[in-house]
């Protein structure tokens, strides 16, 4: 008799363990569960600001394929200056050798979304066959690079006809279009400390290599605009162009 009294102790003793096994393990879980939740929330929201997923809306135009053009600027809008000399090259067997043209975009928004306006400004020593080309190419009416940039602006301002001056020496190069902007820039100079950071392969409407350098003076003032970015990022680097767009990597 005393030994089944004592079995079944053992029996409702090993019930009575587990049971408190179960109900520690359930109860540990419970207030980790939250915990293991908010952590895995956390990550998530780090891994999509870290590497955010692009939306990219419906639309005719297709351009983009850089995901900064999809980004949404960190002041709302972007104010590009670019400037093209040219050392050799011809429109249609019209020499445009030594000519300086000056473009000033400003978009409102994300770059892919489009609605840019643009102001251009044509070398004063050309000929007017040569603003005439000029207006054509950089504007993508005689197709090339700019033709892709032109399915994006919404506003083309009259161009004009400006004294541009272009200078460069050694690191530094400077592009001014009198009383309406100035800009100089400086390369990064490499490990070697002899010859400029360069970046190669870039999907970049005019030039497919580029040279790091620092904006030591960048300002604009016409159409109502006012910008200064002395300070800031720039890039300068070679082209070559024909009508159907980059045709050489320098």
């Amino acid at each position: 008799m005393r030994s089944g009294v004592l079995v079944l102790l053992i029996v409702v003793l090993v019930i009575l363990v587990g049971f408190a096994i179960w109900l520690v393990t359930t109860t540990i879980r419970a207030g980790t569960e939250p915990v293991a939740r908010l952590s895995a929330a956390v990550s998530t929201q780090i891994a999509e600001i870290l590497h955010p997923t692009p939306t990219i809306r419906p639309d005719p135009v297709t351009i983009v394929r850089e995901v900064r053009a999809l980004a949404r600027p960190t002041r709302g809008h972007c104010d590009i200056m670019l400037l093209f000399h040219i050392e050799a090259g011809r429109q249609d067997g019209l020499a445009l050798e030594g000519l300086n043209v000056a473009l000033a975009y400003h978009i409102p928004g994300i770059m892919a979304h489009g609605d840019w306006s643009v102001a251009t400004y044509l070398d004063a020593r050309a000929t007017a066959a040569q603003r005439d080309a000029l207006r054509r190419i950089f504007r993508g009416e005689a197709g090339g690079p700019m033709a892709r940039t032109a399915t994006i602006v919404r506003e083309w301002y009259e161009p004009r006809t400006a004294e541009i001056t272009y200078w460069r020496e050694g690191f530094r190069r400077r592009f001014a279009v009198r009383q309406v902007m100035e800009v100089e820039v400086e390369g990064v100079l490499g490990k070697d400390g002899k010859t400029e950071v360069w970046v190669q392969n870039v999907h970049h409407g005019a030039c497919a290599t580029m040279a790091s350098a620092l904006g030591r003076a960048s300002w604009y003032r016409d159409h109502g605009f006012a910008w200064d970015h002395s300070g800031k990022n720039a890039h300068y680097g070679p082209y070559i162009w024909d009508a159907t767009g980059l045709v050489a990597r320098p």
